[in-house]
């Protein structure tokens, strides 16, 4: 995977050329502009093999349509994020985006409402936001005890202060060792 990011010649606008954004300067930011951002999520849908993922953080839907680009094993996407239902604006955006690559069923779940209630396991689950300390430990645990053996826990933004000690803290709990990939953020990966 490192060796293919690294000699990696696609990037964003190829890859999100057919997904909608709200406005065009979403394009101009320095996330969409970075060859190791999104194209991160194409080249890991090369190297796995899930067929439920379970995603905190939605990101519009664009890792979701990256990762489906490579990646045609998939069968369930579920988005989880402080989604307002009421907005369908945004979760029909959200659903379009990752519909673009495949015909995954795609559910998008207010993450409030949803954390005790969902009784489902993945094969991948992917924090891919940047959230609170409090937050950022809560849906670790929630995301490893739905997490299939053998299944890929996928974290980003480990570079920004708290998050890298708190997930080698939380693999070293879990007696697990994890991979960790040069990105914008920085990304690190465990298998549970």
């Amino acid at each position: 995977l490192k060796n293919k990011l690294s000699s990696s010649v696609i990037n964003s606008s190829i890859l999100l050329s057919k997904s909608k954004i709200f406005n065009s300067y979403f394009k101009e930011t320095s996330e969409y502009k970075d060859n190791f951002y999104f194209p991160f999520y194409y080249h890991l849908g090369f190297q796995t093999n899930p067929k439920k993922v379970c995603q905190i953080g939605s990101k519009l839907g664009l890792i979701g349509a990256c990762f489906l680009q490579s990646n045609k094993n998939v069968e369930d996407w579920i988005i989880m994020d402080e989604i307002e239902e009421a907005v369908n604006s945004s979760i029909n955006l959200i659903k379009s985006n990752i519909k673009t690559h495949s015909k995954v069923n795609v559910d998008c779940i207010n993450i409030n409402n949803s954390l005790k209630n969902i009784d489902m396991f993945f094969d991948m689950c992917m924090l891919t936001d940047n959230f609170s300390e409090e937050k950022t430990k809560i849906y670790l645990e929630f995301l490893w005890s739905h997490l299939n053996k053998e299944g890929l826990l996928v974290i980003d933004y480990i570079q920004n202060g708290f998050m890298k000690d708190l997930f080698e803290e939380f693999c070293q709990i879990k007696n697990r060792i994890p991979v960790y990939f040069k990105t914008r953020y920085g990304i690190g990966i465990v298998t549970r």
